[in-house]
């Protein structure tokens, strides 16, 4: 069986130690990477040992990338990862998968017709565990009302978290929140996302 060759877009600290989580996968590797600053770039093939490009199009044409890992702000999820499958790569998108649900009705559809796989990343939605908790929560009944609260630091390096220009006006945890709620008990009157600020 051939290796797994990963494309990665986005080299913050997160991205980086999955780079190398799937370096220590047998039958995985990550063979380039991008993002947006030289620095980063430069950390970025320190780090893992695999090249960067200057330009996020040639991870995506590249004949030496399997699969397309998206790691970057929100806003640019829905251009690269089409690009991506576009170009008959397999894409793995960090929540959220793009900003409007017309656009993820796109790039699944892309990936159908191509024969493609789209990976949307959901915490640990695929664990066990995780589905052992979602049987007992069903076993329940009738859900009325749900609430979800996280607190996090969002820190420098993070500023798509809290700058809505860069996350498309929409609240960062919200769609981790709200595919758990859908996954349990279907359909939904109405979500609410509230921002506070300590």
């Amino acid at each position: 069986m051939n290796d797994i060759r990963f494309g990665i877009l986005g080299a913050g600290n997160w991205v980086i130690g999955r780079a190398r989580r799937f370096a220590g996968i047998d039958g995985c590797r990550v063979t380039l990477g991008w993002s947006r600053s030289a620095a980063s770039r430069e950390r970025f093939s320190r780090e893992t040992g695999a090249p960067a490009v200057d330009e996020w199009q040639a991870v995506c044409a590249s004949t030496e990338v399997d699969t397309v890992v998206i790691a970057t702000p929100h806003v640019f999820h829905y251009e690269q990862a089409r690009a991506a499958l576009r170009a008959g790569k397999h894409v793995m998108v960090e929540t959220p998968l793009c900003l409007h649900y017309h656009e993820a009705r796109e790039l699944a559809d892309i990936a159908e017709q191509r024969k493609l796989v789209v990976h949307h990343a959901t915490k640990q939605r695929y664990h066990p565990e995780h589905d052992r908790e979602i049987a007992d929560l069903r076993r329940t009944g009738t859900m009325l009302y749900a609430e979800a609260t996280a607190c996090y630091d969002a820190g420098p390096e993070r500023r798509w978290y809290r700058d809505f220009s860069l996350s498309g006006g929409g609240f960062a945890l919200l769609p981790y929140n709200a595919v758990n709620f859908f996954e349990l008990f279907g359909e939904a009157e109405a979500v609410e996302g509230r921002h506070v600020q300590a």
